[in-house]
């Protein structure tokens, strides 16, 4: 049981690397195209009515950020109510012109350093409409997601510092030299006097 929380924290720092490597390929991509994974379902609702729900992963110039639709009609349209299944479905979509969905670009009213947010909400007679978009920079989420392997890079190193310099320890593998300070029996290496001390 003492293992756990060291398997689930090396699960959270591959989860966190794998994070910040895709950060890092959307930034590059973000200058040349806009990247986009929706999920949508449209559903009926009352009578004759249709609820259509979307949300949109994208990644365009230098942001990466979650856009989410939520639109009631009253199915007049022709066509929707033949689409209206229930079933979710999901879509990916690649644009070679960057800045497509500048509405993640442009500063927002809100906001907070690289966070932007924004919602909008429009009601007629015929539909209501709901529109929210949270973005944060490329280089914000970098960093957000490379912290963690970072950090346990950066302990690692210095335990592995503190081992190899500790004195009684072999300097190549770290080996006890208490009982044996002419030569390590594990590797064979001669170690000077302060070493062994």
């Amino acid at each position: 049981m003492r293992r756990l929380p060291r398997i689930l924290l090396n699960l959270a720092t591959a989860l966190s690397l794998a994070l910040c490597v895709a950060v890092y390929v959307l930034w590059v991509r973000s200058g040349s195209r806009s990247d986009e994974v929706e999920w949508s379902r449209t559903r009926p609702v009352g009578y004759r009515g249709i609820l259509d729900e979307r949300v949109c992963w994208i990644s365009d110039g230098g942001r990466v950020g979650v856009w989410r639709r939520w639109l009631r009609t009253d199915g007049e349209e022709a066509g929707t109510v033949a689409a209206a299944d229930g079933r979710p479905r999901w879509a990916y979509r690649s644009d070679t012109s960057p800045r497509r969905y500048n509405h993640l670009a442009k500063p927002a009213a809100d906001g907070w350093g690289p966070l932007r947010w924004r919602t909008v909400e429009t009601r007629l007679p015929r539909f209501d409409v709901r529109v929210g978009v949270v973005s944060v920079s490329h280089a914000a989420a970098a960093v957000v997601c490379g912290a963690l392997p970072a950090g346990r890079a950066v302990t690692w190193a210095a335990r592995r510092w503190r081992q190899a310099n500790r004195p009684g320890l072999c300097p190549a593998c770290g080996y006890d030299l208490r009982a044996t300070p002419d030569r390590c029996p594990e590797c064979g290496a001669v170690p000077s006097t302060e070493q062994v001390k």
